[in-house]
């Protein structure tokens, strides 16, 4: 039997679903095709046909890794040497822009951010032990059996071992 593709824009409306750092990283850095696919799954949650979800957390890492990529791509080297350097220049010098797209994802309308518990890092240590996921993959599946979710919007495989949940992602066509 062939499993279907679970493709963004598959995602069964009506359904909540857990955003994944990447996805929002495509959004605004991918390429044209994967950009379109995520604006598309974006707008769905804009109009209330799925339900959006993501964390603090996931916050957190996108813009972490968002400064990281802005500063890889003006200085084409490693983006820790050049804050390495000089830190708080560094910093001051992107922040503006990162919060140019955290301010971007902070109006999507519908999308609702959930705040890490004690209980969710708890729970995530349950997760671990079972699936052998890392922390931060760990704490969103504990944040989804929360809140109930059981699909989540990620290019990242690893959680493909997580058996109460499905992962929908953009689809590369080659």
């Amino acid at each position: 039997m062939v499993e279907e593709k679970r493709t963004l824009e598959r995602i069964p409306a009506g359904q909540k679903v857990f955003i994944d750092t990447n996805i929002f990283h495509l959004y605004f850095r991918g390429p044209k095709e994967i950009k379109e696919q995520c604006y598309e799954f974006i707008e769905r949650i804009r109009v209330g046909e799925i339900a959006g979800y993501t964390s603090t957390m996931v916050l957190d890492e996108f813009i972490y890794k968002m400064l990281l990529k802005l500063i890889e791509v003006d200085h084409r080297k490693n983006p820790l040497e050049i804050i390495r350097q000089d830190k708080q220049k560094v910093v001051k010098k992107y922040s503006s822009i990162v919060e140019q797209f955290l301010l971007k994802i902070l109006s999507i309308e519908n999308l609702i951010i959930i705040p890490i518990e004690m209980q969710d890092i708890i729970s995530a240590m349950s997760v671990m032990k079972t699936y052998g996921l890392l922390p931060r993959d760990a704490i969103n599946v504990a944040l989804m059996q929360r809140y109930q979710i059981k699909i989540i919007a990620s290019c990242d495989h690893d959680y493909d071992v997580v058996t109460t949940i499905e992962r929908y992602y953009p689809e590369i066509k080659k």
